[in-house]
């Protein structure tokens, strides 16, 4: 069992090998062990995780996720606040409170975000008064490198990546990206396609195939 701060307030969570990772409707991140229990009090037949780091609250964040390399089960806890971009490790910092392992600011809000194979997680960023919504390509290793990015026709809030293609969702267009970027600095879809409404929730991508949700209440 798990005892929870705020628990109607969690709004996402993220299990990875022996972390679970939740987040408050205030931007708060906790780890807590999915292995290492203690008693429960007064409850002598159940046993209760124990809470392993915190992050502080961030002023506006959107759905952590792991972000998988090879080499490594879970390297790095990624979030958002405002438009930083934001990485923890997750067995923590061997303190109760921990501090980013690195920061990148892109520079307008982030509203979605996903992990790709490999050391690649894309972004998607708000339009602002002088620019469009835009999406980025980072690498990842010590620390978070802005390798390419793409202007998008409208904001968009749901992504999928699946192999090397990412795949987003403006209104009712949906687009397919090369995860890696191309030779040029505002790189063009791979594809893109319309759906009879504007999209509505996350995309799905496997199999070769994407299914994107409508407001009107379609599958496509």
């Amino acid at each position: 069992s798990l005892d929870v701060p705020f628990g109607p307030e969690t709004v996402n969570v993220v299990p990875r090998d022996d972390v679970i990772v939740f987040e408050t409707a205030t931007g708060i991140l906790r780890a807590v062990s999915a292995t290492e229990t203690e008693p429960t009090p007064n409850i002598p037949s159940l046993e209760r995780s124990t809470q392993r780091w915190s992050a502080p609250s961030g002023t506006r964040t959107v759905r952590p996720v792991f972000a998988n390399s090879p080499a490594h089960a879970s390297d790095h806890l990624l979030d958002a606040d405002g438009s930083v971009l934001r990485a923890f490790a997750p067995a923590g910092c061997g303190a109760p409170t921990c501090a980013p392992v690195w920061t990148l600011d892109l520079g307008a809000p982030i509203s979605a975000l996903a992990a790709g194979p490999g050391l690649a997680v894309v972004a998607v960023t708000e339009p602002t008064a002088t620019g469009p919504a835009m999406l980025h390509g980072i690498a990842r290793g010590g620390a978070g490198i802005a390798i390419w990015h793409a202007s998008l026709p409208g904001p968009a809030t749901s992504l999928a990546v699946a192999d090397d293609v990412v795949y987003t969702a403006a209104g009712s267009t949906v687009a397919a990206w090369s995860l890696y970027g191309c030779s040029v600095a505002d790189c063009p879809a791979l594809w893109s396609g319309s759906l009879p409404a504007a999209a509505s929730g996350n995309l799905a991508a496997a199999a070769d195939v994407l299914v994107a949700g409508a407001v009107d209440g379609s599958v496509t």
